[in-house]
């Protein structure tokens, strides 16, 4: 029998706890493999640091060599992803339910103007998900984004990551690519 069937094809609720009682289960069951075990230990090393208010209103979807685990709490607004790339485990946070003051387009992407790059900070530090990282990243983003050319700003995909967050914005077809992320020595690159 492949004990991969063992994985549940509904969602676990999401705690540090049921992710613990699945990578035991696994475990027991013979059907942890190492890079989902590390996938596992990482999410809930990460998960376990989060504020509160992500803690209790999210959607963890752990994917790891042709394994998906899915784990909810709360409405499940946030998404968080772990995966096992490069032979290390990563983990993503998506941030996309912002509130009706932020601007969106037709699709329901978070559109891309230095005005809405000015509410998405403010409303992640409403959630006390601002960190230091992504507080330069979005001011960095906003001071370069000013600077292009008004058709590059009219018809642009932004993306930009740190700290474990990852924030989408568009203009136009998008046609135009910005992408912010911390480099080796944690600056926004």
């Amino acid at each position: 029998m492949d004990r991969s069937s063992f994985l549940s094809t509904r969602p676990e609720i999401l705690s540090v706890e049921n992710i613990a009682k699945v990578r035991n289960r696994l475990s027991s069951l013979g059907a942890l493999s190492c890079s989902l075990e590390r996938c596992l230990d990482y999410a809930m090393l990460r998960f376990s640091h989060e504020d509160s208010c992500l803690q209790e209103n999210a959607h963890l979807i752990i994917l790891c060599k042709g394994k998906r685990l899915e784990f909810v709490s709360g409405n499940g607004d946030s998404c968080i992803k772990v995966s096992f790339v490069q032979e290390n485990p990563c983990y993503e946070v998506r941030l996309s339910n912002f509130g009706n003051t932020i601007k969106k387009s037709p699709c329901g992407r978070l559109f891309l103007s230095i005005e809405n790059l000015e509410k998405v900070a403010a409303e992640m530090i409403s959630w006390r998900e601002m960190t230091k990282g992504l507080k330069e990243s979005l001011e960095s983003a906003r001071d370069h984004f000013s600077q292009e050319a008004i058709q590059v700003q009219q018809n642009c995909h932004m993306v930009i990551q740190r700290d474990g967050r990852k924030i989408e914005l568009i203009s136009g077809e998008g046609h135009n690519f910005i992408h912010l992320s911390d480099t080796w020595d944690g600056k926004t690159h």
